[in-house]
């Protein structure tokens, strides 16, 4: 929690204690600014899970590479992660990535197509070294959510299909040792 040195009204007021007129300082002003910047944005890091909405995989990750960073700025979060799977065995159900330093906005809900959402990822490179779903085009991105499949606060990754159905959900079993998924997420929260 930041602590201001003075309130706004101490920096700005058009008057002193005794009501004669006084000129903002600079140097106040500029240190009141940067102190309501760091009340406003926080940093710092996370560490990504894999996740299966029926059961969790069982893995290792590369040194280093359960890799997690954040900026909050009021209401907007936004993650930067690496994750580099060693090994991995069991899981079932679809992918998500958990761990979110924050709980995506449950507002986001969209009735016609049951999903709720807050927010999204993109990914700069996502290679799951697993078999590949039928119709697999190409992974989308991932989903904010507050609740998807029984997991809590998660990004549901999705990938384009090439049939009608559009966008599917990534199966845990797609993942093989020697995946990378590296991306980024912006998603709101409700505080």
């Amino acid at each position: 929690m930041v602590t201001f040195t003075k309130t706004a009204a101490d920096v700005f007021a058009p008057t002193d204690e005794n009501g004669a007129p006084r000129k903002i300082s600079p140097e106040d002003a500029q240190t009141w600014g940067e102190e309501v910047e760091q009340s406003l944005q926080k940093t710092g890091t996370w560490n990504p899970t894999l996740k299966g909405t029926s059961a969790d995989p069982t893995y290792t990750l590369a040194p280093s590479t359960d890799v997690g960073s954040y900026v909050k700025e009021g209401r907007k979060v936004t993650l930067f992660f690496a994750i580099q799977i060693s090994t991995i065995s069991g899981g079932s159900g679809n992918l998500a990535i958990g761990g979110l330093p924050f709980a995506p906005s449950a507002k986001g809900f969209n009735p016609s197509t049951n999903i709720n959402g807050s927010g999204g990822a993109s990914f700069s490179y996502f290679n799951i070294g697993g078999t590949l779903p039928t119709g697999f085009a190409g992974v989308v991105g991932a989903i904010a959510t507050s609740s998807f499949s029984g997991l809590a606060n998660v990004l549901r990754v999705i990938y384009a299909a090439t049939t009608s159905a559009g966008s599917l959900d990534l199966p845990v079993s797609a993942l093989a040792a020697g995946g990378w998924i590296i991306g980024t997420a912006v998603y709101l929260t409700d505080s």
